[in-house]
């Protein structure tokens, strides 16, 4: 059996994220509950699962949420992480060294955005700017939202004509503008990962992203990208690309809302436990024919039809 790749996107930064809990400040996101982590821990107990978590995040807080050090109960290490899109990552929860995806990124442009950005903050009310080592990003999750929306809309614009000599990418993402380096995204990380999983002998015969929003479109063309050149190593490769909420995506399938995401992952979780305690594939999937199947939509707006995925398919 081949490597099972768990390539795990952006669904609990944002408010109503998958911890069902509304932060106080939308813009710092939401911790993790209890089943996520229990989840994720069963996930990477199974050494053929290759799990991220991929967010734009800081570094820090990403390491405060997923840290094994919060309970004496659980064990995340194993669990990959990736700070903003990916620039900083490591396989390891609870490594206190984070590697660079790109190793020398010129910062210079920073100020210059910083500068750009000001007068929105001091018109926008709630407001703030943000600056990482790898992008820098205009707030307003804490903000009316229409009015915020307005002045995201107008900073996009200005931005791409002022900032156009700088090979800069601006996302206008829900709650923010992003300004950061093209060639840090999630679909360059998914690469990085990938390539380095395969120069350490690992074949990925599933490969699973779920993401809620414009910065995980990247991700999703990657591996649309490279699948074909993935079936030289592992010719029945298969993955399921997952938005969250209906919408125009790269992605192939949708679910309603993050607790379906919740959901999914424990239908992935048990599928792992089950294998762990399989005596072969045969037993797994003699198992697997008494479970209910895990179902998303398609995302195709042509087509309505329900897609059923078994649970015995994620280990193909």
């Amino acid at each position: 059996m081949g490597t099972d790749f768990y390539y795990k996107g952006n669904t609990f930064d944002d408010k109503g994220s998958s911890t069902g809990v509304n932060s106080e400040y939308f813009s710092k996101g939401n911790m993790p509950d209890d089943k996520i982590i229990l989840i994720l821990e069963s996930l990477t107990r199974d050494k053929s699962n290759t799990v991220f978590i991929v967010t734009g995040r800081e570094k820090k807080l990403v390491s405060d949420w997923f840290s094994s050090k919060l309970s004496i109960y659980l064990d995340v290490s194993n669990l990959g992480l990736a700070s903003e899109h990916g620039y900083f990552y490591r396989y390891n929860s609870n490594n206190d060294r984070w590697d660079k995806m790109i190793k020398d990124l010129n910062s210079e442009w920073r100020k210059t955005t910083v500068e750009l950005l000001e007068p929105y903050t001091d018109r926008c009310e709630g407001s703030f700017i943000e600056v990482k080592e790898a992008s820098v990003v205009w707030q307003y999750r804490d903000c009316d939202n229409e009015m915020g929306k307005s002045f995201a809309n107008v900073m996009t614009i200005e931005m791409e004509n002022s900032l156009k000599k700088l090979n800069l990418n601006i996302i206008n993402g829900k709650g923010y503008v992003e300004i950061k380096p093209k060639g840090i995204n999630k679909g360059a990380f998914a690469s990085f990962i990938l390539k380095e999983e395969l120069k350490k002998g690992r074949k990925p015969d599933l490969i699973i992203c779920i993401g809620d929003d414009i910065a995980d479109e990247e991700m999703f063309k990657y591996v649309q990208k490279v699948k074909p050149k993935l079936t030289n190593y592992v010719p029945n490769v298969k993955d399921y690309l997952i938005t969250v909420g209906k919408k125009p995506s790269n992605a192939q399938y949708y679910v309603d809302h993050s607790q379906q995401v919740k959901e999914l992952l424990d239908g992935f979780m048990q599928v792992s436990i089950r294998k762990r305690n399989a005596h072969s594939l045969f037993d797994l999937k003699a198992n697997n024919e008494s479970t209910s199947d895990q179902s998303f939509s398609s995302n195709n707006s042509n087509n309505t039809k329900e897609h059923h995925m078994t649970r015995h398919v994620l280990i193909h």
